[in-house]
């Protein structure tokens, strides 16, 4: 028994020892397989590294609960990350998740985990369930304490860019800001994530609506990109694509040309890895990633939207659509949404020019398209835009339709005004005025973010829309505006006309913000015109007889207008502000000289098909020269006094009467799309008239112009009917004699003097008023009694020219024998100066103009409608003066006498007015213009010349003296009828400063010191003589 107890025991023993030893071998078996599959992980051999966890997990099934669940771990985490971003992958990190805190991961590598996670979420769409992921991965890293914190920042980036994908924008902005400010911190602002981060804070302005803080944080992020060694160029491709677009929506086709041409730069030399390294493309797994080339033609199609090149479009259009359907596996959303952009483009220029019926084609073709690709992404757009072609060919049913199609699949509140705008539109086709009421009041509510708006808009304020600002917000604003207006002229409701006139005030105020203070552009002009028509009409339906409200109104309109002419002009200007710093004048004259070298090599390439890549890299090196020219002028700017006084003032109905010299009315012109207006202003009052329709008035001043330069005898009964049209009884009653005329649109084209209310030449308005004419209120006030210092007087510049006499002075340099001599004389009688040698040339009055403060130019002159900026002045050397040559210049002249053709004539820039040669020499800082609105007649100009600088000699004031000049003219051709037609007198104008060109206060100097003396000696001489008379009494 006992035998049996100790053998029972012994192999009890011997079980336990071979139990024992073979658990040891497992052990060490699955062990093994651990360190392989840390080391296939560490290799990124995912799959490998993913079945020896599985194999190793096998073999610890006796192991404890704890074990089992690390090795469950890392065998899900390694099978999830072995699917490379694919949705197969994300069920494995979802298993994976609870077991975390088996996972023997420290916080470095649990962040790692949250972050794989995340990103398998975000690139298959899933992005709330990423949101808490990252922001637990952001607060691993931020425990870890690094420095620098670079792994923690990437994490807050991506935190910013999840709430974009959720559409969190306000906090997508300011997570981004975290990461910028921490990356500048640590690595400087010249920095690629630094950048990004700008790039992707500008896009979610974007979508908040804040239009200018997108552009501006654009800008910081090309800034960076083009000045610092980019590993992927591809970025400075999408950046400038998203500059160009913003400049599309801005409608700055200039910025646009040179932004392209950066771009094909780009493309041109882009390297063998372009793209693999961008973190803008979404899609990981393409090397060679479409979305960069269709990303390309996008911007290519968005140049040719706004030039209307139907052409263009359809081409790129046809390339879209042959890359996508050759592409080696089904395209994604992110490649179909670049060929639904294309079709949608196609469908807008052709909506644009009218062309509704292809419009509807085009639209239906891409929406049918996308159908059969299975698209997921936004197509609203598309349905709104379709919506608005069908209402335009009058099938307002299928546009209602389609119209709920957009509302339907809309997934960003900031779409919802547009809507709202059309289907108010659309309400008002169907003659439901309560329809249009109510949505134009969704409008406003979507605008400012609160449904509970009430239908009294009056409360609203520029502060309502939280600083969002847009072209859809303004547009919105407008045409909401115009449809309440136009329910008032139905109805009569008080209420519609004040709701309307308030909108259109919003809408003032929004573009104002919007406009980024340089040239305006036709899309800045045309919001313009709309909303000045609003508000221009409310007033006078309103019948408001107060000055107040008119007063604040013509504020409005004229502050609302482009700064550029009278900015550049400031910044040539005398001034008593600091001296600006070398620094800045060597700066910006450099891109000035660096402009105009780039813009003559440019001309000699861009006319041959065969330099188009040279042509680009002329147009990419303008650009970045014109930026930073922008950038200098505006820092110079900022040190004039009298620039500071205007820009912050603006200009205000109290200043501009102020201003004005007694005896003189102001004529400030308005032509909107639809009504044609003229506000009077004199010192001490202000009235606004209507004059009718613009489509009635334009056409009989076109008439009349025609008429004027043609000489043809009909003119002056078109004259008349414009006379009754431009100066009815209402505007002329009051009216002082001295007038300043400030012309709009194609006003700008015609002399004034030139009216007549009795068809024939004897009831010339020139008889009864003194006529100059001024750009803008704001200009006039910058010019005035400007005076510059110049030690030289007066000089000419009269080319000889070879060939045969010419009799006007026109595009051919022919010889003008007027010219010749009217500068002689004119010089003679200054004790001036006269340039007229064949071999004097550009190169000498670059060198020579500035030094003197009176510049005469009788020469033949060249004007480009196409491209005013290359309109020029002919030399006898053969040389040209361009106009782009003369924007750099800073001219010290008080006056410019432009005795050529066509000096005042040129392409009229809507918002701008007429960009002309005499343009340029505003820019060059000259206050005070005589100019040429047509080819003039060599010999009568040669003697009104001469006159005008007798008269100026004798102190008169300009427009007096050119007044009295062109009188003397016709009262020497009174019994020649034909010389008396305004052809021959009536091209010369003068714009700008009026003032005498001899200073009045030192002519009184010396009257006063002159007679004081007088008086003193008088006094004297009495003295004497009672001194003398007091001296004989005495002596008698």
């Amino acid at each position: 028994m006992l035998l049996s107890n100790k053998l029972l025991y012994s192999l009890l023993i011997c079980s336990l020892l071979y139990l024992s030893s073979t658990s040891g071998r497992e052990e060490s078996s699955w062990m093994k397989l651990v360190d392989i599959a840390d080391s296939l992980q560490k290799e990124r051999r995912f799959t490998e590294s993913f079945q020896h966890w599985e194999k190793a997990y096998r073999l610890a099934k006796n192991e404890t609960d704890s074990v089992k669940n690390w090795l469950l771990f890392k065998t899900l985490y390694a099978k999830g990350v072995s699917h490379n971003y694919e949705k197969e992958g994300i069920p494995y990190f979802e298993k994976a998740h609870p077991l975390l805190l088996y996972s023997r991961l420290d916080t470095s590598e649990q962040s790692t985990f949250f972050n794989t996670y995340y990103h398998f979420l975000g690139y298959n769409n899933r992005w709330d369930e990423a949101l808490p992921l990252a922001h637990e991965c952001a607060k691993l890293r931020a425990s870890l304490n690094e420095d620098p914190p670079l792994a923690y920042l990437s994490a807050i980036h991506d935190v910013a860019f999840i709430n974009n994908k959720i559409g969190n924008y306000p906090e997508a902005i300011e997570y981004y800001q975290q990461s910028i400010d921490g990356y500048i911190k640590y690595n400087g602002p010249m920095d690629h994530d630094v950048a990004l981060g700008y790039n992707n804070i500008a896009f979610n302005y974007g979508l908040v609506g804040m239009s200018n803080k997108q552009y501006e944080y654009y800008l910081k992020a090309s800034e960076i990109w083009s000045s610092i060694e980019l590993a992927d160029n591809s970025y400075l491709m999408m950046i400038y694509g998203s500059l160009l677009r913003w400049q599309k929506q801005y409608g700055d086709v200039v910025a646009m040309e040179g932004l392209l041409a950066k771009i094909r730069e780009v493309v041109d030399s882009k390297s063998k890895g372009w793209g693999s390294q961008n973190r803008l493309i979404q899609n990981k797994n393409d090397y060679e990633n479409p979305a960069l080339l269709l990303s390309y033609w996008k911007s290519c199609l968005d140049y040719h939207l706004l030039k209307k090149d139907v052409q263009g479009i359809q081409n790129y259009l046809d390339s879209t659509s042959r890359f996508i359907r050759n592409l080696p596996k089904k395209p994604n959303d992110e490649v179909l949404e670049y060929w639904n952009n294309a079709y949608s483009v196609l469908g807008e220029v052709n909506a644009d020019m009218g062309n509704h019926v292809e419009a509807i084609r085009s639209f239906r073709s891409g929406l049918s398209q996308m159908g059969q690709y299975g698209y997921g992404g936004a197509l609203e757009h598309s349905h709104a835009k379709l919506a608005k072609s069908l209402m335009a060919t009058g099938q307002l049913d299928e546009a209602g339709k389609q119209l709920q199609e957009a509302f339907s699949k809309n997934k960003n509140r900031a779409n919802l005004p547009s809507f709202h705008t059309l289907s108010a539109e659309l309400a008002e086709k169907r003659h439901q005025p309560d329809s249009v009421r109510y949505h134009v009041r969704k409008t406003l509510a979507s605008l400012i973010g609160n449904d509970e708006l009430t239908n009294d808009f009056t409360q609203l304020t520029s502060s309502s829309f939280s600083g969002r600002v847009n072209r859809n917000y303004i547009a919105s604003l407008s045409a909401n505006g115009h449809h309440l207006l136009r329910l008032y002229r139905n109805a009569n409701l008080t209420d519609d006309l004040q709701n309307a006139n308030h909108l259109f005030t919003l809408a003032l105020d929004m573009l104002n913000i919007y406009y980024l203070g340089g040239p305006y552009t036709d899309v800045l002009a045309d919001m313009q015109t709309a909303i000045h028509f609003g508000l221009l009409e409310c007033q006078t339906l309103m019948q408001q007889e107060d000055t107040s409200s008119l007063a604040v109104l013509f504020e409005k309109l004229e502050n609302n207008r482009s700064q550029h002419r009278w900015k550049k002009f400031i910044k040539h200007a005398p001034s008593n502000s600091a001296t600006v710093p070398d620094s800045l004048r060597d700066a910006e004259e450099e891109q000035r000289q660096l402009i105009v070298f780039y813009k003559q090599q440019l001309a000699n390439v861009e006319k041959d098909s065969l330099q188009g890549k040279r042509a680009n890299q002329w147009r990419a090196k303008i650009h970045t020269c014109e930026v930073a020219l922008a950038s200098l002028e505006e820092q110079i700017l900022a040190l004039n006094d009298r620039y500071m006084l205007l820009s912050q003032g603006m200009v205000t109905t109290r200043t501009l009467q102020k201003e004005l010299p007694k005896h003189v009315s102001m004529l400030r012109y308005m032509l909107t799309d639809s009504g044609a207006y003229v506000i009077r202003i004199d010192r001490s009052s202000l009235k606004l008239f209507s004059l009718g329709k613009t489509d009635v008035l334009e056409p009989l001043v076109r008439e009349a112009t025609a008429q004027l330069r043609a000489r043809s005898p009909d003119y002056y009964a078109t004259a008349t009917k414009l006379h009754a049209s431009l100066l009815g009884s209402d505007v002329l009653n009051g009216l002082h004699r001295n007038l300043i005329i400030v012309p709009d649109g194609m006003l700008h084209q015609f002399p004034f003097e030139a009216l007549t209310d009795t068809a024939a030449p004897s009831g010339f308005l020139l008889h009864d008023h003194t006529i100059s004419y001024a750009t803008s209120p704001s200009l006039w006030l910058a010019q005035r009694g400007l005076r510059h210092n110049r030690t030289r007087s007066f000089v000419a510049f009269a080319p000889t020219y070879a060939g045969v006499a010419g009799d006007e002075r026109s595009a051919t340099p022919l010889r003008l024998s007027g010219a010749t001599n009217e500068a002689e004389t004119i010089a003679k009688m200054l004790d001036g100066y006269v340039y007229q040698q064949n071999h004097f040339g550009k190169q000498d009055f670059l060198k020579e103009a500035p030094h003197y403060s009176l510049l005469h130019l009788a020469m033949h002159a060249d004007v480009q409608e196409d491209d005013s900026e290359h309109s020029n002045f002919h030399f006898g050397d053969g040389s040209k003066l361009y106009a782009y040559e003369l924007y750099g210049m800073k001219l010290q002249a008080n006056m410019a006498v432009l005795s050529a053709c066509n000096t005042g004539y040129g392409t009229f820039q809507k918002g701008e007015g007429v960009q002309s040669l005499a343009t340029a020499f505003t820019y060059a800082g000259v206050p005070s213009l005589v100019m040429g609105l047509w080819s003039l007649p060599d010999a009568s100009t040669s003697g009104i010349m001469v006159d005008y600088y007798r008269q100026l000699i004798d102190r008169k004031h300009k427009h007096t003296a050119l007044a009295t000049a062109k009188t003397n003219y016709l009262k020497r051709v009174a019994h020649e009828s034909e010389l008396q037609h305004p052809f021959y007198w009536a091209g010369l104008v003068v714009s700008g400063d009026i003032e005498p060109i001899h200073s009045q206060s030192s002519l009184w100097y010396w009257v006063v010191a002159v007679g004081t003396v007088l008086l003193l000696l008088i006094v004297f001489g009495i003295r004497l003589r009672k001194q003398a008379r007091t001296n004989k009494i005495l002596t008698n």
